[in-house]
């Protein structure tokens, strides 16, 4: 893993890219190909807890089985009822306790 000094873009740079991305919860839609999978590897890979998003309950539990510190959920996001519900604690922790969205 690369260290040196990261900009976080809020004025304060950290040291390690290890003990950044630890600090970081980000969710991410479609998280079973393409993009969104390539972020769910990437940011999994640094540390960073994940929560991705994808249609297909198949390829949601791969994925999950294959990337440490993440968290699958199956959902549509075309689907505003699936999506936008109020979330409820006892399942996903606090609510807004998450750093980074990639919607």
């Amino acid at each position: 893993m690369k260290t040196g000094t990261l900009e976080t873009g809020t004025g304060s740079d950290v040291t390690s890219h290890d003990g950044f991305f630890g600090q970081l919860r980000i969710a991410i839609t479609g998280g079973t190909s393409g993009l969104g999978l390539a972020l769910v590897r990437e940011f999994s890979a640094r540390g960073a807890r994940v929560a991705f998003l994808a249609r297909h309950a198949e390829p949601v539990a791969k994925v999950e089985r294959e990337n440490k510190n993440t968290h699958g959920i199956v959902a549509d996001v075309s689907d505003k009822d699936a999506i936008c519900s109020p979330p409820d604690p006892r399942r996903t922790g606090r609510p807004g306790d998450l750093d980074q969205q990639c919607l």
